[in-house]
């Protein structure tokens, strides 16, 4: 959570005691459990997947890319700096390691969004929001995608000039990997193999919100993307470097308030088409999305400003 610690849910029939329909669960209420498993201390955790041995490999905010044992219940930092023997920034530190996807060989990519680290705010938490807004007044493309090995224990800088580099996905063959763009709107693909292995190019530009959260469709070649917000109308004056300053330093009473919705698409990895787009135009029931994730018929999305987590049974919105 904000504060850095790690939680897990439990149903209401486990609860109860009740385990012997293995499928009550889905529809039963989750609810955290109040005793946090691990505390990460200072940093934010950001995005995570699990691993083969079943460890939980994170993003920090403030840390880099660190690993918790659910056997020794220990938080094991991976990696703070780039490797001298990378061939891009080498030995630079890892700021705002943001989210990561895990290949089939362990080798671990992950996003770094800018170059300012996020600070901790009077609330007590550290605040990855100022630290976009700040890197969003500089106007620099500071975000780089990175490779973690766990054998070599090496982290290369694969390629950077991202402007805020955020979600990051594998395709199931695992021979590119989509990334999103967050501050130009637009989707990436970068190839990891075959004849353009190393170069990247725009797999869908001009979105309708800016981002966020990428995870790889059950097929392998679609993803789905979280849309945080519609783009705003002043993103069109942004281009300005002293519009930029101004709105990021106005008060939060002063600045347009963004319009709430809820919204994630469908994205094929081949071409960039549009496959669905699912929307709550008042974001009334679901409202600003930043993670997406298909399982078993259902779409599970996180929000950014929310405390809760939804889903949606795939089937019943074409009814």
């Amino acid at each position: 959570n904000l504060y850095g610690a790690l939680k897990q849910p439990s149903s209401s029939s486990s609860r109860s005691g009740n385990r012997s329909d293995s499928s009550s669960s889905s529809s039963d209420n989750w609810e955290l459990r109040l005793q946090p498993v691990a505390r990460f201390g200072a940093g934010r955790p950001l995005g995570y997947h699990f691993d083969a041995a079943g460890s939980l490999i994170v993003c920090d905010s403030l840390k880099g890319l660190v690993k918790f044992d659910f056997i020794s219940k220990e938080v094991v930092v991976l990696a703070t700096h780039v490797s001298h023997q990378s061939p891009i920034d080498p030995g630079s530190e890892i700021t705002y390691a943001n989210d990561l996807a895990i290949a089939s060989d362990g080798r671990v990519y992950f996003t770094s969004c800018t170059d300012i680290i996020p600070s901790l705010n009077k609330h007590g938490y550290y605040d990855t929001f100022r630290a976009w807004m700040l890197g969003l007044a500089q106007g620099l493309p500071q975000g780089r995608l990175l490779r973690y090995d766990p054998v070599t224990k090496e982290t290369t800088v694969l390629a950077k000039g991202f402007y805020y580099a955020n979600g990051v996905a594998l395709s199931g063959d695992e021979s590119y990997l989509v990334l999103a763009e967050t501050d130009r709107i637009r989707l990436l693909k970068y190839w990891l193999k075959g004849p353009q292995a190393g170069t990247s190019e725009p797999l869908l530009e001009r979105l309708p919100g800016p981002p966020d959260g990428v995870s790889t469709a059950p097929d392998g070649n679609s993803f789905w993307v979280g849309l945080v917000s519609p783009v705003p109308p002043i993103a069109a004056l942004l281009k300005d470097p002293f519009v930029r300053a101004l709105y990021v330093w106005l008060p939060s009473w002063l600045k347009p308030p963004l319009k709430a919705w809820g919204a994630v698409i469908k994205v094929s990895g081949a071409d960039g088409a549009v496959l669905d787009w699912l929307m709550d135009p008042k974001g009334t029931h679901v409202s600003s999305v930043s993670a997406a994730l298909e399982h078993d018929g259902k779409l599970f999305l996180g929000n950014l400003a929310g405390n809760y987590i939804s889903y949606v049974q795939l089937n019943s919105t074409r009814q």
